[in-house]
């Protein structure tokens, strides 16, 4: 999200933020006849500086949402949902936020136990163990809009309209988004005219906004701490995009060694009777080859590190898209080209033999142009020298 207030222009700070939504179903009644079982809905919304974002934001939130439903309210009471052991968690596909490495590997260790953690562990990985199961759902591609959508923009049209009206003139990061949450009316409870329809979306609970700080922007003692630090775990097959793979269950495992927890991926969720009773599956010859996995904590960059990895692998894609285009865009002239003088030069022959030329020539010249694609993708990225070569070097890239 762009800050436009007034005062943005004279801000030393950076004037975009991320908002990150997640809506929670939880506390389902009782099965009706006829009919589906009511459900409170609430939603979680977390504002961040604009380079504090990805899988990191991703696991920091749900460990925030996990401890919300287990903790017992200051006042005393019951948790909201005590004992919880399991997340169902339904999201796109975003190959690096959710569809990736940095996500799967903490997963692996959310089901271990804290207090079974050794005192003298060396793996970074264990900061994310809260003995609780992780079950990720992706959507297919270009199929996951729905209720997050617009729920995610309901704060956002909050400030946009206040600064429209000038009502606001200060809000120019995370914080000050944060502060206009917190302050305004409408976004401290979901309105009433908003009645629940049993089992759907609907907001019919709390609203609930959290924020995060990078540790360095002045606000790291009023919110929770974030920082922009790259961790490095084993890959998954199957874990890209275009994986096939569509279901991923991190769970304990005996005789899985290390962790005691694995993370099982297959093709499609499964709600069959042997799924809901914890027993193997009798459906996974269906779509892709199930599996287990324990993509395991391998390092974690320092912050500076992070920030040269990041500048190369954006230097990296930007070299590559714009190599895309222009052969793609020469294929298009090549083609168009070809068509021209095909039909020069059969102007008295018929139709569809002008036609064929003209497309076995845009063939060849596409074939052509993708083999050598894979050469400028893999060109080097030079961003420093001496102990930034070494690092570049380490993750495939090569330096000056």
């Amino acid at each position: 999200m762009e800050m436009t207030a007034t005062h943005t222009g004279t801000c030393e700070q950076s004037t975009s933020c991320n908002l990150y939504v997640v809506m929670v179903l939880h506390n389902p009644g009782e099965q009706r006849e006829g009919g589906e079982r009511d459900v409170f809905c609430d939603v979680h919304w977390f504002w961040s500086p604009g380079h504090i974002k990805g899988s990191t934001v991703h696991h920091k939130a749900m460990h925030i949402i996990k401890k919300h439903y287990t903790t017992p309210p200051p006042g005393g009471g019951e948790a909201l949902v005590p004992g919880l052991q399991r997340i169902r968690l339904w999201t796109d596909g975003h190959p690096w936020v959710y569809k990736c490495a940095p996500n799967f590997g903490p997963m692996l260790y959310w089901p271990v136990d804290p207090a079974s953690v050794p005192d003298a562990a060396t793996d970074q990985g264990y900061a994310h163990a809260d003995d609780c199961e992780i079950v990720h759902n992706f959507f297919e591609h270009d199929h996951a809009s729905g209720p997050q959508d617009i729920t995610g923009k309901i704060p956002r049209a909050k400030i946009q309209q206040a600064v429209g009206y000038g009502n606001a003139t200060n809000i120019y990061n995370y914080h000050e988004c944060m502060k206009f949450c917190m302050e305004c009316p409408e976004l401290q409870a979901p309105s009433g005219n908003q009645a629940h329809r049993g089992g759907s979306f609907t907001h019919n609970n709390t609203y609930n906004f959290y924020a995060f700080s990078d540790g360095r922007d002045g606000h790291q003692e009023e919110y929770d701490v974030v920082e922009d630090k790259k961790a490095e775990y084993k890959t998954l097959k199957g874990c890209k995009a275009d994986g096939g793979m569509y279901f991923y269950h991190s769970m304990k495992k005996e005789g899985s060694g290390g962790t005691g927890t694995v993370v099982h991926a297959r093709g499609f969720p499964c709600r069959c009777a042997w799924c809901r009773a914890g027993e193997p599956c009798r459906y996974t010859q269906f779509g892709p080859k199930a599996g287990d996995h324990t993509p395991t904590w391998n390092q974690t960059h320092s912050a500076e590190e992070t920030r040269v990895l990041r500048e190369a692998e954006k230097k990296k894609r930007a070299e590559r898209n714009g190599g895309n285009a222009t052969q793609l865009l020469s294929a298009a002239t090549a083609a168009a080209a070809a068509n021209t003088a095909a039909t020069t030069a059969n102007a008295d022959a018929p139709a569809a033999a002008a036609g064929a030329t003209a497309e076995t020539a845009a063939v060849a010249v596409a074939s052509s142009s993708g083999g050598s694609s894979s050469s400028s993708s893999s060109s080097a990225v030079a961003l420093g020298e001496g102990e930034i070569n070494e690092m570049l070097a380490r993750h495939g890239m090569a330096g000056v």
